[in-house]
Parts: structure tokens; C-alpha cells; sequence
């Protein structure tokens, strides 16, 4: 080990430099979105049953961010501990490097800097989610089954026995995707059947050392397992292939995995297609192909132990958020690893080609703005109509860069300046999901944004409510309790002089009479909302709100 750090110690050190120089100054000041919401609640009470956090629970992750909360504070511990598994990852990223190329410097270098420069592995690592733990799991998992498929030495196996249950008590569904590479690397110890048993019996027992904790906050087995199910069946019911769901919208979830994740490479994906033009050439004969096979064998089969899940379960089960695809992301810049030998064997600018290629990947997050996708953008000269188009045509392509954060964040400040003026025992703040308005430069439909639980963090004090009228339910919270209601009649406190409606712009037809529209106007951003007066029963978007001194 300490050879090791001699010979990659600088390397290491200047990868970690640029990580840090390309992450901490666009950290996100408020909660990027809903999930990072309830990851900061959970800070303050954790339940699974309120989804802070949801379901399956993420004890270690609370756990490691309750102990940076003691410096730093909820938001800014659950923050930096998502940029501090993407440095992780970086590291452990560049160890699997030094396995498959360990005298080409440059290689490992690139291949490296390539992913600290991904936008959707950048963009993630900057809010307080866990999908740069996704990376450093499989990162680790992946070195360590790699190890002992080419090495059959029984520490890489006894390492991975203690990554994999740390790993899932970070954030559980890692157990399908990561299960895979554990048993593949079972699977050739298992003549020595006795040690593997012995140590999968450890992995079990550091299992439930937060399985049973996490059993036991939750309100036992019963109430754990209904509030996981729950989640699970409606986060899958109309994306599931073996929930019923449509086959388009499959098909359209892996279509989105898959351009996402060609943007998000930007250059690289160039050269993947390039490797798999020269193998195929390479291997024409079925001879060939079945000499590669037997050759490579071991190699495909940890490639496919790590793909294959993850394609399975974000293509055909659920892809909940963009950032699910960052468990991926590394192997591509693995794959990427025999096209830069290749090139250097062949090009004498090869390293010109690839530092432009890794410029297009800096240029994405740091000078792309998201507006020219946005409906309401209004293109004026032939450059500006151009990127509208790319940004229609890769839509979250445009979503991965430094302004899409600024503008959540001052967005977000905006509504924390309103509530500073309101009265929490006498204000009910109202927040909507999936109310559209037409743009004003195109009339196409724009989503006002849903900052239910991003308000539960700002004003804790307040009763805040979400309505969805398209699914029939309401939802309430406050700083102790929330609640998912499926009636029409939305009870408020008989205190309740103030109704405020967070929402950018309401629909003609669904507004009341008594809301009048306020603006908080910010150097970067104007946020509007709406004030009425508590003094009647409402009827707003097919819900009656009413005190019960009004019944």
C-alpha cells in the first residue's frame, strides 16, 4: 500500500485538486429537490412511515450526515456527504484504472479526469442525494470482485463481505444491483466452500446490525414492510414491465437511460462506438469469436454482472431520477481505456483530441444555460435559435450544468424571503403538483415547480400542503408529522387567516377570485406566488378548503 501511494500518490492528489476546484463552488445552498428535502427532515426526525427519508430507509447514510449536522449543519452535512462519496469514487475509480492499464500514466489520468468531469456525476455530487454513493459502491465491489477474479486471493473477497453490507445500509436497493459482482466473486471461491460460507455469514451479521435498527425505528417488520411496498407499488405502476405498466412507457424509460447516458459521455460514447467497430472487425470469422470468448470470458462476465441489473431494473422497473444512472457512468470511461491505447499507438495529437473531448464535457456544466430549453425562452438571433433546437432535441442534456443549480437555488431563496413575512400560526402555505400554465413566448405547457417538502425544510413552523388534483390525494406536514389524504376537502386550522399559494403562474380557470399575485424579486431570479385571505371556504382545483369553525 504504501508503494503504491508513492508511485499514485501525485496523481491522486492532482484528480482530487480538480474535484474539489469543480465541485465545492457550486454546492447547492436549499434542498435541490424533494428527496434531498427529506434526507434534511430526517436529520431532524426520522420516519419511514413520514418518508424522512423514504422508504427502504437509508440508516447509515442519516447516520454519517447526523454526525456532520454537529459542525455543519443538516443542510450542508447532507451535502458535503454527497460530494465526499463522489471523491470517493474518484479515487476508487482511479485504483481499477491502475489495474487494467498500470504503465500508461496518461490513460489513467484522462480516464479519470473524464468522470470528474461527467455533468450528471457532477451535478448530482453537488445536492444532498445518494447517488454518488451508487458510484463508490459499485467502484469499490467492482475492484474488489476484480481482484479476486484475477488474483483468486481470499482478501478481495473478505473486503467485498464488509463493503457490500455497508454499502446497502447507505442506501439499500444496491443489494440488487450490487449482488451480482458479490456472487461472481463467491462463485470462484467456491471450492473453498467452507470460507465462503464463513464470510457470507459475516456480511449477513453486518447486515443486521442496521437491518434490525432500521426494523425497529420503523415500528416493526409490519409496519416497515407495508410502508415499503406502498412506495414501491406506486413509484411502479405506470413504469414496471411486470406491474402492468404500458409498453411505450417502457420503452420510453429506456430510451431516456440511454440518451442520458450518451449525453452525459459526451466525446466518450464516440469512443466507445469506435471500440466496438474495431472488435467486431477484429473478431469476423465465428472462430474469432468464440477465441475471444474463451480468452476474455472472466471480463465479460463481471462487465455483465455490472451492467445487467442496473439496465434490468432502470430500464424495465423504475428510473426514478437521472441520477440513478450514475452507477453506470463509470464503466464507461473504463471501456473508453483501450481506445486511448489504441489512439496513442496510432496518432501522435491523440492527446489533443481527447483534451478537446474533455473541454466539451467542462464547457456542458459550466457555460450551457438551461435557458434555451425552456418554453418560455425566446430565441432571437440564428446561434440562439440553433441551441433552443439542441436544447429541444436533448433536453436533459440542458439540465446538467451550474445554472440549473443557481436558479433552484435562488428560486427556492425567494420563497424562504415570503415566508419570512408570514406567520406561521396564522399562514397555511399551499404548494401543487403537475398544474400546468401555457409558456408566454410559445403557449406550450410549462410545469410550475413542486417545492413541497423543500418549504416543509424552510419553514418548519408552517402547515404546508401539497394538492393533486390529477391523483386525487392531498398531502399535509408539518415539523412532526405528515400525511397523504385521498378526499376532496382539505381541513386548516381555525387560526388560519392566510392562504399562500407557491406556485409560479395558476391557469385563469383554476384560480380563485380572492388570491392576489406577490412577486419576490431576487438579482437572478423573480418568483411568484399568491396571497389570499382566509375569511370563507375555498374551492380550488376541485378541493374545498374550509376551518372547522366555517362547517
Amino acid at each position: 500500500m504504501k508503494q503504491w501511494w508513492i508511485k499514485h500518490g501525485k496523481s491522486v492528489g492532482g484528480l482530487l485538486m480538480v474535484y474539489v476546484l469543480t465541485t465545492v463552488p457550486f454546492l447547492t445552498r436549499y434542498p435541490y429537490n424533494w428527496d434531498a428535502a427529506q434526507f434534511e427532515l430526517s436529520l431532524q426526525h426520522f420516519s419511514i412511515h413520514m418518508h424522512q427519508p423514504h422508504p427502504p430507509g437509508y440508516l447509515l447514510f442519516v447516520a454519517v450526515a447526523k454526525v456532520l449536522s454537529f459542525g455543519l449543519g443538516n443542510h450542508w452535512a447532507v451535502v458535503a456527504e454527497s460530494a465526499l462519496f463522489g471523491a470517493i469514487a474518484v479515487v476508487l475509480l482511479y485504483v481499477l484504472t491502475t489495474e487494467f492499464w498500470p504503465e500508461k500514466r496518461w490513460v489513467r489520468l484522462i480516464i479519470t479526469l473524464g468522470f470528474i468531469l461527467n455533468p450528471l456525476f457532477w451535478l448530482y455530487r453537488e445536492t444532498g442525494l445518494t447517488y454518488t454513493v451508487d458510484a463508490a459502491a459499485v467502484l469499490a465491489l467492482a475492484w474488489l470482485c476484480l481482484g479476486t477474479l484475477r488474483y483468486r486471493q481470499h482478501k478481495y473477497f473478505i473486503a467485498s463481505c464488509i463493503v457490500l453490507p455497508v454499502a446497502c445500509g447507505l442506501r439499500p436497493s444496491l443489494l440488487i444491483l450490487l449482488g451480482p459482482l458479490w456472487l461472481l466473486a463467491a462463485w470462484h471461491h467456491k471450492r473453498n466452500w467452507k470460507f465462503v460460507l464463513i464470510w457470507s455469514g459475516v456480511c449477513l451479521g453486518l447486515a443486521l446490525a442496521w437491518v434490525i435498527p432500521l426494523i425497529i425505528l420503523s415500528g416493526g417488520i409490519g409496519a416497515y414492510w407495508t410502508d415499503s411496498t406502498k412506495l414501491y407499488r406506486t413509484v411502479t405502476q405506470a413504469t414496471s414491465l411486470f406491474a402492468g405498466a404500458p409498453l411505450l412507457n417502457v420503452w420510453q424509460q429506456i430510451k431516456l437511460m440511454i440518451s442520458t447516458l450518451v449525453y452525459s459521455w459526451n466525446s466518450v460514447w464516440v469512443g466507445l462506438v469506435m471500440a466496438l467497430i474495431l472488435g467486431t472487425l477484429h473478431m469476423r470469422s465465428r472462430q474469432n469469436w468464440l477465441a475471444s470468448w474463451q480468452q476474455n470470458r472472466t471480463m465479460l462476465l463481471w462487465v455483465l454482472a455490472w451492467v445487467v441489473p442496473a439496465f434490468i431494473v432502470y430500464g424495465f422497473i423504475h428510473l426514478g431520477q437521472l441520477g440513478y444512472l450514475v452507477f453506470l457512468i463509470p464503466l464507461g470511461y473504463l471501456g473508453i481505456g483501450s481506445v486511448l491505447v489504441w489512439l496513442e499507438q496510432r496518432f501522435t495529437l491523440w492527446q489533443l483530441v481527447v483534451g478537446l473531448g474533455l473541454a466539451a464535457h467542462a464547457v456542458i456544466f459550466l457555460w450551457v444555460k438551461p435557458g434555451y430549453g425552456h418554453p418560455e425562452y425566446r430565441p432571437v438571433t440564428v446561434e440562439q435559435r440553433w441551441l433552443q433546437t439542441a436544447a429541444r432535441l436533448a433536453p436533459n442534456l440542458f439540465k446538467l450544468n451550474r445554472f440549473v443549480l443557481a436558479e433552484h437555488d435562488e428560486t427556492v431563496a425567494a420563497y424562504e424571503t415570503m415566508l419570512a413575512t408570514a406567520d406561521p400560526a396564522t399562514t397555511v402555505i399551499i404548494t401543487v403538483r403537475d398544474v400546468m400554465y401555457p409558456a408566454a413566448a410559445n403557449n406550450l405547457a410549462v410545469r410550475n415547480s413542486e417545492l413541497f417538502r423543500e418549504l416543509s425544510v424552510l419553514g418548519p413552523d408552517f402547515q404546508v400542503i401539497e394538492l393533486a388534483p390529477q391523483r386525487n390525494y392531498f398531502l399535509t406536514a408539518t415539523s412532526a408529522a405528515m400525511a397523504t389524504t385521498y378526499d376532496n376537502t382539505v381541513l386548516v386550522p381555525d387560526s388560519t387567516h392566510t392562504i399562500i399559494v407557491a406556485a409560479h403562474m395558476l391557469p385563469d380557470s383554476v384560480m380563485p377570485t380572492n388570491l392576489i399575485l406577490g412577486r419576490e424579486q431576487l438579482p437572478n431570479v423573480t418568483s411568484r406566488y399568491y396571497r389570499g385571505i382566509m375569511d370563507k371556504p375555498w374551492t380550488f382545483l376541485g378541493y374545498t378548503i374550509e376551518r372547522p369553525a366555517d362547517l
